[in-house]
């Protein structure tokens, strides 16, 4: 049972670093198609 507990606790530190670090991402990717008209234009 500990174990599992400690296993679970790592995992969902993994899963919480990559998801900052996912967002992270989001957010330079949406600062820098702010930036550049030709994004903005693309997406629309």
């Amino acid at each position: 049972m500990d174990l599992n507990f400690d296993d679970g606790r790592k995992t969902a530190k993994i899963y919480c670093t990559m998801i900052l670090f996912i967002l992270e991402l989001l957010k330079n990717s949406i600062a820098t198609i702010n930036k550049t008209p030709q994004s903005t234009v693309f997406i629309k």
